[in-house]
């Protein structure tokens, strides 16, 4: 897992927010399919959040099933 940087161009424009993205893992650890469970109400750094997230991998779990979650981002200036 790779820490989601607050980007230069969102802080530039004053974007703050919270994202919860709702996501869904195979039994490998790969997240396969996500959606945006709450907007920050600014798509683009949605979008940023969302893209960079589906680059994470889980650990493998013990079972046949795919599980889903929800994350939470919150990109704040200081």
């Amino acid at each position: 897992k790779e820490k989601i940087e607050y980007p230069l161009w969102a802080q530039k424009k004053g974007i703050e927010g919270k994202v919860k993205i709702k996501f869904w893992v195979n039994p490998e650890g790969k997240i396969f399919s996500t959606e945006i469970y709450t907007s920050s109400g600014f798509p683009e750094i949605d979008f940023y959040a969302e893209e960079n997230f589906q680059k994470w991998l889980f650990e493998p779990i013990i079972t046949d099933k795919e599980v889903w979650g929800i994350i939470t981002f919150i990109f704040k200036l200081k």
